[in-house]
């Protein structure tokens, strides 16, 4: 009588009829291991398919020569900003959701710089005439650069007291606006600073394309473009230019991928119909020829001394080249403007 045995099917089999089902049997095993033992790999892809969102707020913040002629009346005039405008935000939501990120414009650090001259500049029409007078009774600030120079670590440091608390006590990123650091080579660049929501600085970047006042007076070195590479939020990245450096194309190329991209700026003159203009050719002109979806562009306005500051503060949404303003503020007054961004 003979006995069946199964391995005797097998081995009956041709060479190329047994390769076929190994390679089966591998592909199968492969499926198995994946599905059962890997379960993690499916979550991480449904999770990058997901819809992603985030809660900005850009501020258009008004500045004057009071709140910087005091440490403690600047961080007032801050967290008042916070308590009646973000948190009134965050507590006008359903669920009380946090701003994932704060954005304040160029130049808002930049001054704390007089802080310690605060009630030496109150009778200075200009701002040449605020150095003259600190210079003729601090005979060692001989530069309007040198001063600022000096003064760059005093600055850094109420920057990181004031907004590193905030970005803690909010949980939130906060792009702190700028100020001029000190750089390599004792040089002095216009340097913002990002603050993470454990209140330590994650990223910073140095202005690229100076303006003139920056150039000729404040004597101001240009940053690196090649070291400009943005920080991520939430897995978003996000792209930063200051300013004039907007207006060059370059930054086309560079960020083309990037998810959101911000601009702040101090805009040295009136808000004119020209400057209008000239706003269109900045931000909006630049992100419709990439891919990059939201734009934010956040505006000093105010006065010190002779300078004045004005411009409007957007958040912009761009559908394959065509810019649709979702927020705009006016020209002049303080204020916030809050949306949820949705990516896909």
């Amino acid at each position: 009588m003979k006995i069946y045995r199964p391995r005797d099917k097998w081995y009956n089999k041709s060479n190329k009829e047994k390769m076929k089902i190994r390679k089966y049997l591998f592909f199968l095993f492969a499926l198995i291991y994946i599905f059962l033992l890997c379960p993690h790999n499916f979550t991480h892809a449904q999770s990058e398919n997901k819809i992603k969102e985030l809660s900005v707020a850009a501020v258009q913040f008004a500045v004057n020569l009071d709140i910087y002629s005091s440490s403690n009346l600047f961080e007032k005039e801050i967290n008042n900003l916070f308590e009646k405008e973000i948190k009134s935000i965050i507590d006008s939501t359903t669920e009380k959701k946090p701003i994932d990120l704060i954005v304040f414009p160029e130049y808002t650090l930049a001054f704390l710089a007089f802080i310690p001259n605060g009630k030496d500049l109150e009778n200075s029409p200009t701002f040449e005439q605020a150095f003259t007078s600190i210079k003729n009774k601090y005979p060692i600030f001989k530069t309007i650069n040198g001063f600022f120079l000096t003064r760059a670590r005093y600055t850094l440091i109420q920057a990181k007291r004031i907004f590193g608390k905030l970005s803690q006590k909010y949980h939130c990123y906060i792009l702190a606006g700028s100020y001029f650091a000190r750089s390599v080579g004792n040089t002095l660049v216009n340097r913002a600073l990002v603050f993470g929501p454990s209140g330590s600085i994650i990223y910073t970047q140095d202005k690229v394309f100076l303006t003139n006042f920056e150039k000729d007076i404040l004597k101001l070195s240009p940053g690196n473009q090649k070291k400009c590479k943005g920080f991520f939020i939430n897995n978003l990245h996000v792209a930063l230019t200051i300013c004039r450096d907007t207006f060059d194309s370059s930054w086309e190329s560079v960020y083309n991928q990037y998810d959101l991209w911000i601009d702040i700026k101090a805009n040295g003159t009136y808000f004119t119909e020209q400057e209008k203009v000239s706003f269109e050719r900045a931000l909006p002109a630049r992100m419709k020829k990439t891919s990059v979806p939201y734009g934010i562009t956040a505006c000093l306005t105010g006065s010190l001394f002779d300078l004045l500051w004005e411009g409007e503060s957007s958040i912009i949404h761009n559908n394959k080249g065509i810019i649709q303003y979702l927020f705009k503020t006016g020209p002049i007054a303080e204020g916030v403007l809050k949306a949820e961004l949705t990516f896909h």
